[in-house]
């Protein structure tokens, strides 16, 4: 069998830009040379998100409405990396501006791709430890939102029960828990 070949990009031009996202449209040609004139691609702003434990083992969760989804849900703490900032300094500042909490300990989890086709964003995961609450959240977004910290048990029957929807939320899961789910 052959070694897969990526494929090259022979043009690539920008067709739409915002603040948020910007798009491309590629001429790629396939290792059998095929070329593809139309390929789309699409780039976000870069994001966080992590999976806090309290000094409890309690895990912190935001109830909110997502209008990506149209609904309210569960999700993690998470939030955009300002440009020039490290992923690690964003997790913290949006842990503590969303929730108000703190945490001693964090592991970095990994940096992955949104999207395997088109690119999408790129999120890094982090599994912070011993959190507390320090302040009032005050997230200044748009967002409105309810703190709720549950126990690991319930987080797995709200991630059964469907109250988690966004599976970025999902994959922060499994990155941080694999570990416990084994024992």
């Amino acid at each position: 069998m052959s070694e897969l070949q990526p494929w090259r990009t022979l043009a690539r031009r920008l067709t739409f830009r915002t603040r948020r996202i910007a798009i491309y449209t590629e001429t790629v040609e396939l290792p059998d040379g095929r070329v593809v004139d139309d390929y789309e691609q699409f780039d976000m702003a870069s994001f966080v998100i992590m999976l806090v434990q309290t000094r409890d083992g309690g895990i912190l969760c935001e109830r909110q409405y997502k209008h990506g989804i149209r609904r309210v849900c569960l999700t993690l703490p998470g939030g955009h990396i300002e440009e020039g900032e490290e992923p690690l300094a964003a997790a913290q500042r949006e842990l503590l501006e969303e929730t108000g909490y703190t945490a001693t300990n964090w592991r970095d989890l990994g940096s992955f791709r949104t999207h395997a086709n088109q690119g999408g964003a790129t999120v890094t995961y982090f599994h912070a430890t011993d959190a507390v609450p320090v302040q009032a959240p005050h997230s200044g977004d748009l967002e409105e939102m309810r703190i709720e910290v549950l126990p690991l048990p319930r987080l797995l029957e709200a991630v059964a029960a469907g109250e988690f929807q966004v599976v970025a939320d999902l994959g922060g899961m499994l990155l941080a828990l694999l570990p416990h789910i084994r024992d």
